[in-house]
């Protein structure tokens, strides 16, 4: 039997959920998985009916939650968990999905601590008495310039 290669869309988007799932720590996708859907249902405005063991929405009545925390929609064929339900039915992504369940159970995504880049040294400021190396080279040293003048061929004209 043959097996069928991964058309290059199937396989990005399967590239682009792993690099989404790496987003978030496993506890913190086990706390969006976990979610209460009856709970997350009644916040996002849907009515919540028991039936049996079941709960179900009056606006679609071929949905089941069952144990409070996977989802099957009979007409649609579809179920899962509370982030595949926003994904299915709020047009989430799975970024967005987990983001707001933990949002939801009252927890905050591990995000890093932003640190502000630090600022470059200051220049000195500029002084109009040092023009050129030799003359920063004399104020280092205290060679005053009239020493210069008396003890130089050229008079200290041409060091400048």
């Amino acid at each position: 039997m043959r097996q069928r290669c991964k058309s290059p869309i199937s396989a990005n988007m399967d590239m682009r959920d792993n690099e989404s799932h790496s987003r978030f720590t496993d506890t913190e996708l086990e706390i969006a998985r976990g979610t209460d859907l009856p709970t997350l249902l009644e916040s996002l405005g849907y009515n919540i009916t028991r039936k049996g063991r079941f709960h179900s929405t009056t606006e679609m009545d071929s949905l089941r939650i069952k144990n409070r925390r996977t989802w099957f929609r009979y007409s649609e064929n579809v179920g899962g968990d509370a982030i595949t339900f926003l994904e299915h039915f709020q047009g989430m992504t799975f970024t967005d999905a987990v983001r707001h369940l933990l949002a939801f159970n009252g927890y905050a995504q591990d995000t890093p601590v932003l640190r502000p880049r630090p600022t470059p040294p200051a220049l000195p400021a500029e002084t109009r008495t040092v023009r050129t190396p030799a003359c920063s080279y004399r104020s280092k040293t205290g060679v005053c310039v009239s020493a210069e003048t008396r003890h130089l061929p050229s008079g200290g004209r041409g060091i400048h």
